[in-house]
């Protein structure tokens, strides 16, 4: 079959790939339904009144799950362009292993999950002699027996899959899948690999699209919205626990990411407990860099204002990828400016740019002043009369390049130029809605930021903490997407 995919061999009229279809249904399919047949026997329902299948391009799902479970009657709902695995299904089946008139099939539009539920409301309606939900008032004047339907999720666009989900949910009916090893040349299980597999709890597959959904809005960032998405799931899910931890996982992302620190402690707490029992589905290094998340937070919450400063860029980062460029430019702001205070302080054991004693700089303040006054008359601001007690980015930069000091020179500050540049990007940021301005940062403008950020923490980590890597930590520190 390998052979005639790729056109060393061929096996009657069409394109490689058909040919390749059509040698399978009929040199390998006996021996694929045999050996399916095997696996499948425990699972096999011993009597099935009508089999619903989904079917797309490939008709050979439908036609094994018919094979393996041998229904009474056939109905296939497939979408368009699709005709000619229809007729497939149809030359394999009638008449030899079903009659003409057990066999149905009608197309549905794949993004119409409710096109989907009528169809097969109004089939398993059709096989009780009673119209379902009494749509068109019509009784038998007995209650009909209760006939058995299972719907093959297997073929079909997803979006078909899921909207059947949905109404086994909601009709009781059983669901089946063909689970098989996948072969990405031939783009279609391996032959003899294949097995049925039968759902008769709808709702966990429907839990598990719902899972799937939640997650998306938890990657985008919305994490209140994920929260009670999981939150919903947790309650209802037979295995809840992956929806408790990821519930619990958004409601800590999300006041870390509003810098809620009053509330981070016990969201903590929430997600180590948790996080601390087994899961089969939460890969080893995604839970490491969860507890090296926890560590961090606890740390930070305990006082950590060293520690704030690698907090707002990684918070930067995050809105940054979520397009917010405001806010991720206001806290690349507060990344550069944390740098340039930290240093001071750390320098200087007690002083405070919140309130600055330059008594504990060493120099004489008069002196201090004249030198301050003279790199800020270049750089195009006012003079003063005393030095600032409250002390910014700007000021905190000024008063680091008078003293000469090592983080502005491993930043390349070194010249008045330099300051005059970080000038031109403290007042794009000023400009913003969040700040002083009525306009908005562009893209541009918050790059430039986050790069300048990313050089001021790459230098106080190397004067402060040489022995590690500030960038390894802010990878760990980035919100984890894939659960």
């Amino acid at each position: 079959m390998r052979k005639i995919f790729r056109g060393l061999e061929s096996h009657g009229p069409g394109s490689p790939s058909e040919q390749a279809t059509r040698f399978r249904l009929e040199q390998m399919f006996p021996e694929v339904i045999r050996r399916a047949r095997e696996k499948s026997a425990p699972r096999t329902p011993p009597k099935v009144d009508l089999l619903v299948s989904l079917s797309g391009f490939s008709p050979a799902t439908t036609i094994l799950a018919f094979e393996l479970i041998r229904p009474e009657q056939l109905f296939v709902i497939s979408s368009a362009g699709t005709s000619g695995s229809i007729d497939v299904i149809n030359d394999h089946l009638v008449p030899n292993r079903l009659r003409a008139s057990r066999f149905r099939h009608k197309k549905c539009d794949g993004t119409d999950p409710l096109a989907i539920y009528r169809l097969v409301k109004e089939e398993v309606a059709e096989l009780t002699g009673n119209r379902v939900g009494g749509l068109h008032g019509r009784s038998s004047g007995r209650e009909p027996s209760q006939p058995s339907v299972i719907i093959d999720i297997t073929g079909g666009k997803k979006v078909m899959s899921a909207a059947a989900a949905l109404v086994a949910w909601q009709l009781d009916l059983r669901l089946c899948y063909i689970d098989s090893r996948y072969d990405g040349e031939l783009r279609q299980p391996i032959p003899g690999t294949e097995e049925l597999l039968i759902l008769d709890n709808p709702t966990t597959i429907f839990g598990d699209q719902e899972l799937d959904a939640a997650l998306e809005t938890f990657r985008s960032g919305a994490f209140a919205a994920a929260h009670e998405r999981f939150a919903v799931l947790a309650e209802s899910m037979s295995e809840p626990s992956r929806a408790r931890l990821l519930r619990d996982t958004a409601d800590l992302y999300q006041a870390w990411s509003d810098l809620d620190l009053a509330r981070i402690p016990a969201l903590a707490d929430q997600v180590a407990k948790g996080l601390a029992a087994p899961h089969d589905w939460l890969g080893s290094a995604t839970a490491e860099q969860l507890r090296d998340q926890l560590k961090f937070i606890q740390l930070l919450v305990q006082g950590g204002a060293f520690l704030q400063v690698p907090n707002f860029y990684v918070l930067g980062e995050h809105y940054s990828e979520l397009h917010r460029t405001d806010f991720a430019a206001l806290l690349y702001y507060r990344t550069i400016e944390g740098c340039f205070q930290q240093r001071l302080g750390l320098r200087f054991p007690g002083f405070d740019c919140a309130s600055a004693r330059y008594e504990l700089v060493g120099e004489p303040v008069h002196k201090l002043l004249t030198r301050f006054n003279a790199v800020i008359g270049r750089i195009g601001r006012p003079t003063l009369t005393a030095l600032p007690t409250k002390i910014g980015l700007m000021d905190a930069a000024v008063l680091l390049h008078v003293l000469s000091d090592d983080l502005i020179s491993r930043i390349d500050i070194q010249h008045v130029k330099g300051l005059s540049y970080l000038s031109r990007q403290a007042e794009a940021r000023n400009k913003s809605v969040l700040a002083h301005g009525h306009e908005c940062i562009t893209a541009k403008e918050c790059e430039q930021l986050r790069m300048l950020a990313l050089r001021c923490l790459r230098a106080l980590w190397a004067l402060h903490r040489p022995g590690e890597d500030i960038e390894i930590l802010c990878h760990t520190l980035r919100f984890i997407q894939e659960f």
